[in-house]
């Protein structure tokens, strides 16, 4: 299981569990307050509980990102020789064939 979707279950688990204690508690009358508190406590809960797989998630996040521009620069790389290739290749042309133009 990718650590993005275990952290994104494990942060739903937490508001509905808060949601349910909160509900329990007597808090079902008013569901403005309820959805509220349950929000915020979650919220708080999972900055310290949840820390370590915040911190997977975003270690993949970065690696992918690093992967990409990699990958993006080394394409515009093989772009840019390609390029000088083809100029160099143009001017031999033109070396040997002045008149073609």
């Amino acid at each position: 299981m990718s650590p993005a979707f275990r952290y994104s279950l494990a942060r739903i688990s937490v508001f509905l569990l808060c949601l349910l204690v909160f509900w329990l508690l007597g808090m079902r009358d008013n569901p403005l307050l309820l959805l509220i508190v349950a929000t915020t406590v979650s919220m708080f809960i999972s900055l310290f509980a949840l820390r370590g797989m915040r911190e997977q998630f975003a270690d993949q996040v970065a690696h992918r990102v690093e992967d990409r521009t990699e990958r993006k620069q080394a394409k515009a790389a093989r772009r840019r020789r390609n390029e000088v290739m083809d100029d160099e290749a143009m001017e031999e042309a033109e070396i040997a064939d002045p008149d073609r133009r």
